[in-house]
């Protein structure tokens, strides 16, 4: 038999996000405002759920995991709140940073992390996930191989899920914010270095990831 299907909007992921606004949309906003946002959040989420892409392909899974979170979050900022859209993004970055930052700020857990960018294997089992990403929806891959360095993960997006998803709500200025993720949580992977010129959702023709391993 398998197992029940957990709502996006009862994950960890969610629980912390919540958790973190709740101090910075209290000064922002006042205390009746901060609880009326804890409930309307999760709503939100619930009812994206339904219409959300439904990948198969790891990859597309994996890059895909915060879209339906943060648009219900902004959603319940935006239309349930009532708040302007540039402090909408300013307390959603914030709140979405200070969870990042405690889930990841653990030094067994950037060890783990890091440790698995260095490895050869990861490494190829990335640029198999993406060359096999083929969904029409999903995000669109061009992978740079072993050839060019050993000791590198290359890769660059050219088409991206989330800012077609985010658009077709009607909230693509919310995809910066996941832009900048990748550079919080880089912050984090011990002996590895992360470089990246662009993002598509900031105005660059592609999206460009280059993880480096600092460690010989």
């Amino acid at each position: 038999m398998k197992g029940e299907v957990v709502s996006i909007a009862k994950t960890r992921l969610v629980r912390e996000f919540l958790k973190a606004s709740r101090p910075l949309l209290k000064q922002a906003l006042g205390e009746e405002r901060s609880e009326r946002f804890q409930h309307r959040a999760r709503a939100r989420i619930e009812a994206l759920e339904p219409g959300a892409p439904r990948f198969q392909a790891p990859m597309n899974k994996m890059l895909f995991w915060l879209g339906v979170p943060l648009l219900g979050l902004y959603q319940a900022l935006r239309e349930d709140l009532g708040v302007e859209r540039e402090q909408a993004l300013r307390l959603l970055e914030e709140m979405v940073q200070s969870a990042f930052h405690r889930m990841y700020d653990s030094p067994l857990r950037s060890a783990m992390t890091g440790a698995f960018y260095r490895m050869g294997w990861f490494r190829e089992l990335m640029r198999k996930w993406m060359r096999s990403a083929q969904e029409p929806e999903g995000f669109h891959f061009q992978v740079v191989g072993r050839e060019v360095s050993e000791d590198s993960l290359i890769f660059e997006v050219r088409g991206c899920a989330l800012l077609k998803y985010f658009t077709a709500h009607g909230a693509p200025e919310v995809v910066p914010i996941l832009c900048r993720l990748d550079e919080l949580t880089a912050r984090y992977m011990r002996g590895v270095k992360f470089e990246r010129t662009g993002t598509i959702a900031m105005g660059a023709e592609r999206c460009d990831f280059r993880y480096v391993s600092t460690r010989k």
